[in-house]
């Protein structure tokens, strides 16, 4: 049934991953020893390989080493299964995220998947970050004007899974995820796994 379900009744996805890789997913993740950048690879790893065989997913990180505010480690033609190889050898970088690459990230992955926009497939974005870092309302206030000004015929909805541990920063972050009418999820709530949360965003396909 759920073979059926992924290459026969769901419509394919077309999706983009975007993984934050700055210094705050090095911090421990709630409840446990592992950091967070660990536990989002593995779950967004075997979440995608539960995908299939006609899901392409795209991957980005952020931030970069380079000055650039993000890198573009998959394009999205590749397959799920490929994407998710790709994600277990994602290496933390020295250099912190921050709300500009955060923001700016989020909007440039939304304007790519909206660029190549494909009716029979699933269009979206998932974001998973740490956080870690303050959130200003006027810039937040600017990404959810332009999330929610879409047109609904090609709108790009933005799923965000967040292991950061403040919940005023995990206000705006799911003030912006839903704006464009995806979801937001806590990561840090001991109810689900990590997997749990990433598996819960991909239901959404």
């Amino acid at each position: 049934m759920l073979d059926t379900w992924a290459t026969a009744l769901r419509k394919p996805a077309r999706t983009l991953f975007v993984v934050d890789v700055g210094g705050s997913m090095g911090n421990p993740a709630a409840g446990g020893t592992e950091s967070r950048l660990d536990l989002a690879k593995r779950a967004a790893s075997e979440a995608l390989k539960d995908l299939g065989p006609n899901d392409t997913v795209g991957l980005w990180t952020f931030p970069t080493n380079d000055g650039s505010q993000f890198e573009r480690a998959a394009d999205l033609t590749t397959t799920a299964r490929s994407t998710s190889e790709l994600v277990r050898g994602l290496v933390l970088l020295r250099g912190s995220s921050d709300e500009d690459s955060l923001y700016t990230t989020i909007r440039a992955s939304v304007d790519e998947v909206r660029a190549g926009f494909a009716p029979d497939r699933i269009n979206a974005v998932v974001v998973l970050t740490g956080g870690g870092f303050p959130l200003q309302s006027q810039k937040a206030s600017e990404l959810v004007a332009y999330l929610q000004g879409q047109r609904e015929a090609d709108r790009i909805r933005l799923f965000m899974v967040a292991y950061g541990t403040s919940p005023a920063s995990n206000a705006v972050l799911k003030l912006i995820t839903e704006s464009s009418g995806g979801a937001f999820y806590d990561a840090t709530d001991p109810a689900y796994t990590a997997s749990e949360w990433v598996r819960n965003a991909m239901s959404n396909f």
